[in-house]
């Protein structure tokens, strides 16, 4: 149905073009996706929220150079509101897999404290990671402890391990072992 409205209709052939380009996004469709944006970046009314997604898109097609590029660019323009938060995130996954750990912690901060919504575990986890990296330990077990509460699955299993990392850098060995017990028991 949008496609023949986007063929056959001027007046709506961007908002079908961008809602388009939603939908495949939605599906998985990343380069029909991507091409979608694309078209309709130049236009005011779709141009931010048309470069998250392309931004996402490179995240998720671990493209964590242009990701990074993508975000680095929106930032340098506007660093505050609903798309912006999104693009530290992703500024901050992209540096965080770029090995850029200070780059990463710093932006993990902007995106928790910036974000309207519930944070994403993987927000909390690989700014947990960077931190460790970073030798900011304490950081490191708190943000990795928010990890831990919301899921028994890998991504906990493996907070638990840099948990106990953390906690033996720390002093704690008592902590350190129950971290990791809790990793071996999953």
């Amino acid at each position: 149905w949008l496609e023949t409205l986007q063929s056959s209709s001027i007046r709506y052939q961007e908002e079908c073009t961008y809602q388009l380009a939603y939908v495949r996004y939605s599906q998985g469709r990343y380069r029909e996706a991507l091409q979608g944006f694309e078209a309709v970046s130049q236009n005011e009314k779709y141009a931010d929220r048309a470069a998250c997604y392309m931004a996402e898109i490179a995240l998720l097609q671990q493209q964590w150079t242009q990701a990074r590029q993508q975000a680095d660019s929106y930032l340098s323009r506007q660093a505050e509101g609903e798309e912006a938060t999104e693009m530290w995130r992703i500024q901050a996954s992209a540096a965080y897999h770029l090995s850029d750990y200070p780059v990463a912690r710093q932006s993990f901060g902007r995106y928790l404290t910036q974000t309207q919504r519930a944070p994403r575990r993987d927000a909390h986890y690989m700014m947990g990671l960077a931190s460790y990296d970073c030798g900011v330990y304490t950081d490191a077990i708190n943000l990795l402890n928010k990890v831990t509460t919301e899921a028994d699955d890998l991504l906990t299993q493996n907070a638990y391990l840099h948990l106990g990392l953390s906690y033996l850098q720390t002093g704690d060995k008592n902590k350190a072992r129950m971290a990791f017990e809790q990793a071996a028991n999953m």
